[in-house]
């Protein structure tokens, strides 16, 4: 296997487009960009804001030219609404509606600059105004003329620019928290799997790192796939898998000539835990076609190694941001007192950090408060063989490392209140198997337990409601795949309710 071998970054991606180099896809762009593609997460906020920006401009207007009518609250609330008015009113929203689907339709895929959003949002709202003819032809009192709906047409268009350069400033902004980074690898080295790592720009839902293409090396290589060099062939993939931060495996192999190495990659994707896409249009039809969805630039057959879809995990990020802020005003002062009596008890910093494997390996530094005199993890060595735990993670029920306070704060679990900021950051969630050290899952020996990696770390799981440190590593495994192959939000609120109660009970701490 080649070593070495760096992935794209995404500073390559302006010379792209004339080298054909694979690229992967941008965050969103700096905060202040607009060009991003149509079918951006929070842009699907926009044919909400393309109908309601119309209705409140709409009814600016009728205030301005008419606030001599209603110079008081009584005047204002003697309005007459007429089912006429109700009517037009209804059909306006509704003629904006159609317009707001259609244009978010057209757009889909495409990344407008400032100039063709400008021009379609004219050519919109000049279409949108029509409507307008209506309030003119049918008023009465005279409360909407020509002049109101001129008004109308002028003041809407950069009405709707704004609204949709908020958007998306705000989208850009956010993005870090709600549009994830994956790390992928290539499936094969032809011209399809170079076109493939070129598509990876146009997904929005997704930021893509292209780590580098996986095959055989032969003629059928792309000149471009050669250049860079493979990361590894057909027989390194568990390996690579194993021991690199993986997010998904996309498949650009032939399907026909290659069944045996897409079947054998699919098995080694499932022991890690890792994603794995086909595309879809790897088959010819005749009649059928395949459906494409509107946020995809190539269709793909998606085999998930984990439950859930984006939506139900970003309401489970959203319970995890109100949990763990909730959670840090609530219980501050008494963070803030753990911190002081640490500091008082023995030498050393109140919180411990400590490298520990996170989603799909990626380290990250956990946050506790510190139950152990200064020196433990340099007398570890010493203690391996008191190691009460089977499998490769360690643990003693009388560990001497540990101090006073120390055990008070395990039995009852406060040592994790710090990691409520792992949670905050995105590190962690409420729910999910634990963390792991370094040092334990460097003494992994098999490629399936890699799974447990393909979710978020969470501070409790079933393990922790199950006798935490009275169960075995084996049935700990167990435990965590099971919560893995279950998962539900219902799942995760029925483990904190227990968690209260495992708490309280002290069961299987240490």
């Amino acid at each position: 296997m080649q070593q070495g071998v760096q992935p794209i970054r995404s500073n390559e991606t302006a010379r792209l487009k004339h080298s054909g180099e694979p690229r992967h896809g941008s965050r969103s762009g700096s905060w202040y960009a607009i060009n991003q593609p149509s079918n951006f997460y929070f842009y699907r906020f926009l044919p909400i804001l393309d109908v309601c920006s119309p209705i409140v401009v709409l009814a600016c207007v009728l205030a301005f030219f008419n606030s001599a009518r209603f110079l008081s609250l009584a005047s204002f609330l003697a309005i007459r609404i007429t089912v006429k008015n109700v009517a037009l009113l209804l059909l306006f929203a509704a003629i904006w509606t159609a317009i707001a689907i259609r244009n978010e339709v057209v757009s889909s895929n495409r990344r407008p600059t400032f100039l063709s959003e400008a021009v379609r949002m004219t050519a919109l709202s000049t279409l949108g105004a029509m409507p307008g003819l209506l309030f003119v032809l049918t008023s009465a009192s005279g409360a909407f003329g020509w002049l109101e709906l001129l008004a109308f047409w002028a003041a809407v268009i950069p009405a709707l620019l704004l609204s949709r350069i908020l958007l998306r400033i705000a989208g850009n902004i956010a993005s870090p928290w709600f549009l994830p980074e994956l790390h992928c690898i290539i499936l094969g080295s032809g011209e399809r799997a170079y076109s493939l790592g070129q598509s990876l720009l146009m997904r929005s839902d997704a930021r893509y790192q292209v780590l580098g293409f996986v095959d055989v090396p032969g003629a059928h290589m792309h000149p471009e796939v050669a250049r860079m060099g493979l990361i590894g062939t057909l027989a390194d993939l568990s390996e690579i898998l194993k021991n690199r931060v993986v997010d998904e495996l996309l498949v650009a192999l032939p399907i026909k000539s290659c069944y045996s190495q897409i079947q054998a990659a699919i098995r080694d994707c499932e022991q890690a835990g890792v994603r794995c896409k086909i595309p879809s249009d790897s088959f010819s039809y005749s009649i059928a076609r395949p459906r494409i969805a509107a946020h995809d630039s190539t269709p793909v057959l998606t085999l998930d190694v984990v439950r859930g879809q984006h939506d139900t995990l970003l309401i489970k990020r959203c319970v995890d941001l109100l949990g763990a802020v909730a959670g840090l005003i609530v219980l501050g002062p008494v963070i803030f007192l753990i911190a002081i009596l640490v500091r008082l008890n023995s030498p050393g910093p109140a919180f411990f950090r400590q490298q520990r494997y996170g989603l799909n390996k990626r380290i990250f530094t956990i946050w506790k408060f510190r139950t152990m005199f200064q020196d433990a993890e340099l007398r570890q060595a010493e203690l391996e063989a008191w190691n009460e735990m089977r499998g490769p993670v360690f643990k003693i029920r009388d560990d001497p490392r540990v101090t006073s306070l120390g055990r008070f704060l395990r039995r009852t679990s406060l040592d994790e209140l710090p990691q409520l900021w792992n949670v905050l950051t995105g590190t962690m969630s409420l729910v999910g198997p634990r963390p792991l050290p370094v040092r334990d899952v460097s003494r992994f020996s098999d490629a399936w337990l890699m799974r447990r990696f393909s979710v978020k770390p969470g501070i409790t799981c079933l393990w922790q409601i199950s006798g935490r440190n009275e169960v075995h590593f084996d049935r700990w495994i167990e435990l965590d795949l099971e919560y893995i192959d279950q998962w539900s939000l219902r799942l995760d609120f029925k483990i904190l309710a227990r968690t209260v109660k495992a708490v309280w009970s002290g069961d299987g701490a240490v």
